[in-house]
């Protein structure tokens, strides 16, 4: 069997690591071939995908035409290699692929839903040309139900052709201790973009410190947002207490650093991150959007803040935590417990396997 994955790029990402961790299980299989596209540049994961032995191509399309450019080198490349199915993650490599479709019929199309919502949901007159593109997918993976629900929505009877497959991550033998000497208080990993709710996040540990908390904190990641979100640590005065690490290969390193991860998204999939930390055993202090609350049990395995617009109560929630010792052992504990039970990748990639091998 010969599988295409096709992404925009190999960036710091949730979708991103999750491909990654598709290509090294997938490349150990037998009598399986995974070869990568990315449309716009690779990343922190190209060196993992050609240590896996997978081929990396990488159109580097930019502006409107590139999508006209991208459908061009992906038809020939699908007729070059005849692969048997195409896998396909996030906008626009959907869009791209999509049209593909027309002029290549010979492979199975599939898609996976990373996230709850997305700014094109703004635009009705955009809804059409999104119903085009998932009719041209003969699988629809959602990484929530919450996922799905939303999805089937916005595109009413896509549910039928959907099925549930939660996030998975690869579980460390390395795991989080209480006292593992920390460099980092509050970690957050994630894209410079709104959803992920940075901004909110500053604002929450300005007020933490206004509080007397003398804690110090690193954000992980990179995106559009950066330099308003620096500028904004600065009016905050926390600048000097804010690490800004860019994106970064060493993630499970950092986390290990960090005593707590906060999560403070405006709307989620379900979150590689959120599923990496606790695998490490953690503390995650997260907002009860998109998949999160299917993974954390408030309390449990972790804490759930249901309103993270809410400045002051969200750093009660986080304040809290961070002087309860017991508390933060427990949570970690749980959490990891919770991955190694229910997130396995061996399960992931069997039942992906199947879905592939499906006519």
């Amino acid at each position: 069997m010969k599988v295409l994955q096709v992404i925009d790029s190999l960036r710091g990402g949730g979708a991103e690591s999750l491909l990654a961790t598709i290509v090294d299980e997938l490349t150990t299989k037998d009598n399986v071939k995974v070869d990568v596209v990315t449309l716009f540049d690779n990343g922190i994961f190209a060196d993992r995908i050609n240590k896996s032995g997978a081929n990396l191509w990488c159109f580097k399309i930019k502006g409107l035409a590139g999508i006209f450019i991208g459908v061009y080198k992906l038809v020939k490349l699908l007729k070059i290699h005849n692969y048997d199915v195409v896998h396909v993650h996030l906008f626009p490599a959907n869009i791209i692929v999509a049209i593909s479709s027309l002029f290549y019929k010979k492979c199975k199309y599939i898609y996976t839903e990373h996230n709850e919502w997305n700014r094109r949901r703004k635009y009705k007159w955009f809804n059409p040309f999104e119903k085009f593109t998932y009719s041209r997918f003969s699988t629809i993976i959602c990484v929530s139900k919450r996922v799905r629900d939303v999805l089937s929505t916005w595109i009413p009877g896509i549910e039928k052709k959907s099925i549930i497959m939660l996030n998975i991550v690869t579980v460390p033998e390395k795991q989080w201790f209480i006292d593992g000497g920390h460099n980092w208080d509050l970690l957050l990993v994630g894209s410079f973009r709104e959803a992920k709710g940075i901004d909110l996040f500053l604002k929450i540990f300005s007020r933490l410190r206004e509080r007397g908390n003398n804690i110090i904190s690193a954000i992980a990641g990179d995106g559009p947002l950066r330099g308003k979100l620096e500028q904004l640590a600065e009016e905050l005065n926390i600048k000097e207490n804010v690490k800004f690490l860019g994106y970064r290969s060493d993630i499970n390193t950092i986390m290990l650093s960090s005593r707590v991860l906060i999560i403070t998204s405006r709307w989620e999939g379900l979150p590689i991150v959120l599923l990496e930390a606790m695998s490490l055993g953690v503390p995650v202090v997260a907002t009860k959007v998109g998949g999160i609350p299917e993974i954390i049990q408030n309390n449990i395995n972790g804490i759930l803040i249901s309103d993270i617009q809410d400045i002051e109560s969200s750093a009660s929630s986080i304040e809290k935590l961070l002087i309860n010792r017991d508390q933060m052992e427990r949570l970690g504990s749980q959490a990891r417990n919770t991955i190694i039970k229910h997130y396995s990748v061996k399960q992931y990639t069997n039942t992906l396997l199947n879905l592939y091998s499906k006519t």
